[in-house]
């Protein structure tokens, strides 16, 4: 089984769509800490302006009005908990598309030589599920680190690296962790529902659609509880990695992590099951 997830391993990282994938994410970290280093720098106050206001029925007032000094140096110690987040969400989409491709792409050119060398379709099913998860997981890491140094560069050459320490790095780890996890559950239910698409299109227009679909169902009562429990929500909850409990409607009303870790690990069970049951009764040529 390793020398079989090894092989899809390979298989995964060779595809065009994935190599794109990847270039495509490192390019928009690059663009971004670009456009942060270009910006960096304080803006100064400027001088008090005399403003006259009046109102119907009262005096003139004349404050005076001043624009406090902006601080836009990059400062990686404080600001890339938040680029992690965000990031998170943009590979969780890219995951879904590189995950869909492992099995969808397949179907009509080398599936039928794959099943000649492993007959075992379950056995087979189980090893790319696996090696989509891993491939995403480690492609999320490479981009987020790359991010991380990036912002740690451009922070010391025209910002701060205060409070990059020892701590801030063991969070920052667990946050990268937390995102790769996110991504390859994203990829691994990609996979499993290309079982049934047979086509990457149709996977990822499936995705779209539920992403649609809960703008609509967070408007009725009945649709909360359909977007609290579908897997698009907690894997949301996931990569974003914090709740706001104030809030009824943030990500459909989930508002714990360990309840959106075991809401997806629940749909990748379910979908790798279904997945893998059907890939058993399709006529593969």
């Amino acid at each position: 089984m390793t020398r079989l997830v090894g092989t899809e391993l390979r298989r995964f990282f060779a595809r065009r769509t994935v190599r794109g994938l990847l270039a495509f994410a490192l390019g928009l970290v690059a663009f971004i800490n670009v456009v942060q280093f270009a910006r960096a720098g304080t803006t100064p106050a400027t001088a008090p302006q005399s403003v006259t206001f009046s109102n119907p029925g009262s005096e003139p007032v004349s404050p005076f009005v001043t624009s406090e000094p902006q601080d836009r140096r990059p400062k990686v110690g404080g600001t890339f908990e938040g680029t992690i987040r965000g990031v998170n969400m943009a590979l969780v989409v890219l995951a879904f598309v590189a995950g869909a491709t492992l099995l969808a792409a397949d179907y009509g050119a080398s599936l039928g030589t794959q099943l000649i060398f492993e007959p075992r379709r379950v056995r087979l099913f189980a090893a790319k599920w696996l090696a989509a998860g891993i491939g995403a997981a480690l492609l999320t890491l490479a981009v987020l680190t790359a991010a991380g140094a990036a912002q740690w560069v451009i922070s010391a050459a025209r910002g701060s690296t205060a409070g990059v320490d020892a701590a801030w790095l063991g969070h920052r780890a667990v946050d990268e962790l937390r995102g790769a996890g996110a991504c390859a559950l994203a990829a691994m239910l990609a996979l499993a529902v290309s079982a049934f698409t047979r086509r990457t299109v149709g996977t990822v227009a499936a995705l779209f659609g539920a992403l649609i679909a809960v703008r609509f169902l967070l408007a009725v009562s009945w649709g909360r509880t359909v977007v609290r429990l579908s897997p698009t929500n907690a894997l949301w909850g996931v990569a974003y990695g914090r709740f706001e409990s104030k809030n009824v409607d943030f990500f459909g009303g989930l508002h714990t992590m360990a309840g959106a870790w075991f809401l997806t690990l629940v749909w990748a069970a379910a979908t790798l099951v279904a997945g893998a049951w059907w890939f058993t009764r399709q006529e593969i040529r």
